[in-house]
């Protein structure tokens, strides 16, 4: 009576295989009266006779060695999809030997789904994060899809996977990945295109589809008839993006009969929901970049046709005004040869008239360098610098020096122009705003680079304020000397801080074609 009262299946067997006795959970278990179980073996009750071997072998083992034993197993007399946790002990005569087997067999069914169910949602999770790391390091998209993949196929234990992107304007999907063991799955789209392909297809429907047999659904069967050919029997499909923006579809099918549960699901459209961004992420890098080598190339042009701007007022007052200044000043020397000696008072405005005319058109013809410089043209880049420092350091109190590679040889005369303006730009910025009292400007030669550095003991800038305008006078000098190294291929870099000075640095390339 005791033993029938355990809800727990009980049972004694002899050295022979034999059951002695059950109780009433047992033969309840089995499906049979007690009188039908005792006096026979496990091998009356199971088909398999490996299995039935198995059992008497796991009991014998109890028998021979006297020790206790436990197991768990997911097939048994009772119920091949139950799972039971089974106790054994030696069974014991009156004087101690062994005589046979006592088990106790508790059913954990449900603890041990729900622990198969944490395991495959902890691999799920684990997929997710793996997939999330592999998109925030930046690999593109199509590693990423054949990744995807890969993974959904691991984690869900199915056969076939892919990835399809959905043309709009086709209005089709193409494969972008696929895992299958037949080539052609990763190569074709597994659907039909038009109306065939509607009831089959999550872009149409835009929710999850899943496929509990293929084989029972009749307009599954036509709309993905690759599927049918490959011997899928189960499956699931969702959409990648959202409503208003799908990006495709991503499935997972396996030729064995599979219950997708609501966890598969979800992790399936979380997968998606990653790869939508990831897409998005990609398409925006894009638009960022393309933007951006728009605006250098605008940005080039700018500086193009202020070059050409800048050579035309140059014409405009070394040809014109220039030549106009100086036939003035020829006149009013004729004039003054013309004066009577005692002219004095009028020969006097002549002088003051011409030592004012001289500066004006010393003036012009600073301005005219500014503009072009006209050593460049003539004799180079070397000593068109060597001409603007020691212009510099005439007009402006500093200590200044500087350090010059010969580099003529190495740049064309469109680069020497950009290199050259970089450093009238630099002293400018040290002349404007670095209150400085020494400065030193170099250009050298490293073997695949050329190096040009001013640095200044001035007052420094603020660095995450050194490409903001704060008002519309602010000058655009940092912002110009960066986009002309980077028309020269060039890195443009600056060390400051308030109080500790500048150095403005831009390391350029050797073209070694030209060289």
């Amino acid at each position: 009576m005791l033993l029938d009262a355990v809800p727990a299946m009980i049972f004694f067997k002899d050295s022979e295989n034999r059951f002695v006795r059950v109780n009433r959970a047992y033969a309840e278990a089995v499906g049979r009266p007690k009188t039908e179980i005792v006096g026979k073996s496990v091998g009356d009750f199971l088909p398999d006779p490996k299995m039935a071997t198995t059992y008497w072998e796991d009991d014998r083992d109890v028998i021979e060695t006297g020790q206790p034993k436990r197991n768990i197993t997911a097939a048994h007399i009772t119920d091949a999809k139950r799972w039971l946790r089974t106790e054994k002990i030696p069974y014991r005569s009156e004087d101690g030997s062994i005589i046979g087997v006592a088990g106790l067999s508790v059913d954990i069914s449900d603890m041990k789904r729900t622990e198969i169910e944490l395991a495959r949602r902890v691999r799920q999770q684990k997929a997710i994060a793996d997939l999330g790391q592999m998109a925030l390091s930046g690999v593109g998209c199509s590693r990423l899809f054949d990744e995807a993949a890969a993974l959904v196929s691991r984690t869900l234990e199915v056969e076939y996977c892919h990835i399809l992107e959905y043309r709009t304007r086709e209005d089709k999907c193409i494969p972008r990945a696929g895992v299958g063991p037949d080539e052609q799955f990763c190569c074709h789209m597994p659907c039909e295109t038009g109306e065939k392909a509607r009831n089959g297809c999550p872009m149409r429907l835009r929710d999850p589809i899943v496929i509990g047999n293929l084989q029972d659904e009749q307009h599954l069967r036509e709309s993905l008839p690759l599927l049918e050919k490959l011997g899928v029997v189960s499956g699931l499909r969702v959409v990648i993006g959202t409503a208003n923006k799908p990006f495709g579809v991503l499935g997972a099918y396996a030729t064995r009969q599979q219950h997708f549960s609501s966890s598969d699901i979800d992790f399936l459209q979380g997968f998606a929901n990653m790869l939508a961004l990831a897409v998005e992420q990609e398409q925006a890098g894009r638009a960022i970049r393309e933007s951006t080598r728009q605006l250098r190339h605008l940005s080039s042009k700018l500086i193009e046709a202020q070059e050409e701007e800048r050579h035309r007022i140059f014409q405009a007052l070394h040809d014109e005004l220039g030549q106009s200044l100086a036939l003035l000043k020829l006149q009013i020397r004729a004039v003054q040869m013309k004066m009577e000696p005692k002219q004095l008072a009028i020969r006097a405005n002549c002088n003051q008239m011409l030592t004012y005319l001289s500066g004006v058109i010393e003036n012009v013809r600073r301005l005219c360098h500014d503009l072009t410089p006209a050593a460049l043209e003539d004799l180079g880049l070397n000593a068109a610098l060597r001409w603007l420092f020691e212009d510099f350091t005439r007009h402006f109190d500093f200590q200044f020096a500087a350090d010059l590679d010969n580099v003529d040889h190495i740049f064309r005369r469109d680069a020497q122009l950009l290199i050259y303006r970089i450093f009238q730009e630099a002293l400018t910025n040290v002349h404007k705003h670095a209150g400085a009292s020494q400065v030193r400007a170099t250009l050298q030669r490293r073997p695949d680079e050329i190096l040009c550095e001013v640095v200044d003991n001035g007052k420094g800038m603020d660095p995450d304020r050194l490409f903001q305008r704060q008002s519309p006078g602010d000058g655009l000098g940092l912002a110009a000397m960066k986009e002309r190294a980077l028309m020269l291929g060039g890195h443009f870099d600056i060390e400051t801080r308030p109080g500790c000075g500048s150095c403005i640095r831009v390391t350029i390339p050797i073209d070694r074609d030209f060289e």
